[in-house]
């Protein structure tokens, strides 16, 4: 793929797990981001070495570490340069990343192409890649690895650790899904805003997120594409879900404000289509369908054929119904042996039609018999548990049952979400089946995005 260059792949894996960090533009005082960088990588338990870099500052400390005057003056080797000087600054402080032997540099300051000065940023990527000294960014929001407690820029906190890459051209986004992460238990394997991409883009990302033993799915958000056919290439070989959101294609206003955010040229709707149906791309709306699909994607098993919904709600099962017609998600027609089975547990009120409607006189004895009848077809794909709490319908008591039987059933490979509509007992029962590694919802038009994504990546996978 000659639009990734190998080196920078395997110098990625010391901006997300450096032994060595050198803060260059560190500073004493506490409003400062030179000072809050070596703070938060330490309050937030990282263990490896930091040096600060400040000829002002030393000799000295600074929370702790010991100031240097210049990045060669430091002994050790340094894994990973974080730069935070003024731009007009910059330039020396990446030749001597350069002389020193530095691996691999992160770029937070601002004042480059963002602001007019093209020049600069010019010479950044040619200087850089002459000497393979790779750098994300500048104008970098930030960075970091929760498994590696590795927070760098701007970034307030870590999420939690999990299984997603996030990859962001937006600052603003990616704040929005840290928030995510504590507030709807989004898990992430690594995080990183893109900043102006002078050198390095999504390609070599997506191949080192591709890589990456700790991430299964990798989310995108997109304002701009510089290399089409390299950024094409790499998802077509990439054996992980994609996950994008394409932003500023919608409209002639977006498109330019896009294009002055990114300097990349405009792409419209239908183009981002076409390209991410031929590249195997999940496509997404939102910030909070973003959410939904990655945790769908990353919590279960593609759906290899058509979906039932099991509910004691007939208005949810009319809304599923509806909007999985709308978004060709397809639901099982049920033979009448499978009706039969389900006539069983549906009582006389009831339907055994897809969805199952148990009504509101469901126990839960009723969820157990027919979320095991529908696992157990070979008429069923994907199951959908759905939950209106009533007197008798104890959310808590279903949550329990669907973790049960989706470990009981796990080996089968068929996925189950959920989708409990309600107040806070609702919320508490969608925040511990996540956790149970269950992906729960509390709006039926949020749970058929989820099953949108796990029938499309199993077409994609084929």
């Amino acid at each position: 793929m000659a639009s990734v260059r190998d080196y920078v792949v395997d110098k990625l894996q010391y901006a997300y797990n450096p032994d060595s960090i050198a803060v260059i533009g560190a500073s004493r005082h506490e409003d400062k981001v030179g000072y809050n960088l070596i703070r938060m990588l330490r309050e937030d338990g990282y263990e490896g070495k930091i040096y600060g870099v400040n000829p002002r500052a030393a000799p000295g400390k600074i929370y702790g570490e010991e100031v240097f005057r210049s990045v060669t003056e430091i002994d050790g080797e340094v894994d990973l340069a974080v730069i935070v000087l003024p731009s007009f600054m910059v330039k020396q402080a990446v030749r001597e990343c350069v002389e020193k032997g530095v691996k691999i540099g992160v770029i937070v300051s601002s004042g480059f192409k963002e602001v007019g000065a093209e020049d600069l940023q010019e010479w950044l990527t040619n200087y850089c890649r002459e000497h393979e000294f790779p750098i994300i960014g500048p104008n970098l929001l930030g960075l970091g690895n929760p498994h590696g407690d590795l927070n760098l820029g701007f970034t307030p906190y870590l999420p939690l650790a999990g299984n997603v890459a996030v990859i962001s051209q937006s600052g603003a986004n990616l704040l929005a899904w840290l928030g995510m992460s504590r507030t709807q238990k989004f898990r992430m394997s690594f995080y990183v805003g893109m900043g102006n991409m002078a050198d390095i883009g999504f390609p070599e990302m997506i191949t080192y997120a591709d890589q990456d033993d700790k991430t299964d799915v990798i989310s995108l958000y997109i304002e701009g594409i510089k290399d089409r056919e390299g950024f094409m290439e790499v998802c077509k070989n990439v054996d992980k879900p994609i996950v994008a959101i394409a932003a500023g294609a919608q409209s002639e206003r977006g498109k330019k404000a896009a294009g002055a955010h990114t300097g990349s040229e405009p792409i419209s709707d239908e183009e981002y289509d076409e390209m991410f149906k031929e590249a195997g791309i999940i496509r997404v709306e939102s910030q909070q369908e973003f959410v939904d699909v990655c945790k769908a994607l990353s919590k279960q098993p593609v759906c290899d054929g058509e979906w039932v919904m099991i509910t004691n709600g007939g208005g949810s099962g009319l809304l599923v119904t509806d909007e999985s017609d709308r978004r060709g998600v397809d639901m099982v027609t049920p033979s009448e042996s499978l009706k039969t089975r389900m006539n069983g547990h549906v009582g006389p009120l009831g339907s055994p039609l897809n969805p199952v409607d148990l009504t509101g006189m469901a126990i839960w004895s009723d969820y157990k018999a027919a979320i095991e009848t529908a696992m157990s077809s070979k008429e069923v794909g994907g199951v959908v548990v759905s939950v209106c709490p009533t007197e008798i319908t104890y959310p808590e008591k279903i949550a329990a049952i669907t973790k049960d039987l989706h470990d009981k059933y796990k080996k089968w490979n068929k996925p189950i979400i959920a989708q409990f509509q309600g107040g806070e007992e609702c919320e508490k029962c969608i925040e511990w089946l996540n956790e149970q590694g269950i992906p729960a919802y509390l709006t039926p038009e949020r749970a058929v995005s989820a099953m949108k994504a796990l029938s499309d990546y199993s077409e994609i996978k084929k």
